[in-house]
């Protein structure tokens, strides 16, 4: 359920996530106070520029100048391919939230700790459903693969399934029951 004063119009599907729960727990009263907003924004904009130049670390063998780059393309507005959804503009929501997660979940998955990967997951899925449903069907065929070459991985990705399964069970639920004028 949203809390009072939130104008945010989105179906019941993207408002429950853990994000409003967290910020009122968080900020209280002043979750909706952009002098409050600014300490998380700013946290979760350097989460992200780190997570970015770790990836670019690792994808360009220990090169610096390769993360640079990436933190160089980070500050090009991209809203004309994202939507609404970028770090330059002045909106705080679930979707920045779970960004770090979600970036920091492949950085784990190109180091191949599974595990990690798998935990932030499970993390970002509680936080913000869609993103986290497509970056996991984007790098599935990778994991699949990993799973032929390498039966024992499977291990690592049993845990975090049983721990997403109350939550998407909850969602299929609340599809399954839902109307079109719900959503």
């Amino acid at each position: 359920a949203l809390f009072p004063h939130d104008i945010i119009k989105t179906s019941t599907l993207g408002t429950s996530t853990y994000y409003y729960k967290f910020m009122h727990l968080l900020l209280g009263q002043n979750m909706l106070n952009p002098f409050f907003l600014f300490i998380p924004y700013v946290i979760t904009c350097s989460l992200v520029g780190w997570g970015l130049f770790r990836i670019g670390e690792l994808i360009g063998s220990k090169n610096k100048s390769v993360g640079i780059l990436m933190l160089v393309l980070l500050l090009v507005d991209k809203s004309p391919f994202t939507g609404y959804l970028s770090l330059t503009r002045p909106d705080y929501n679930y979707q920045h939230f779970t960004l770090p997660i979600l970036i920091f979940a492949v950085y784990f998955l190109l180091k191949e700790k599974n595990l990690y990967f798998t935990l932030l997951m499970v993390l970002g899925f509680g936080f913000h459903v869609r993103n986290t449903l497509i970056l996991g069907l984007v790098v599935l065929p990778l994991i699949v693969y990993r799973m032929i070459k390498d039966p024992k991985t499977i291990t690592s990705f049993l845990l975090p399934g049983l721990l997403i399964l109350p939550k998407a069970l909850s969602l299929f639920q609340g599809m399954y029951t839902a109307t079109a004028f719900t959503l």
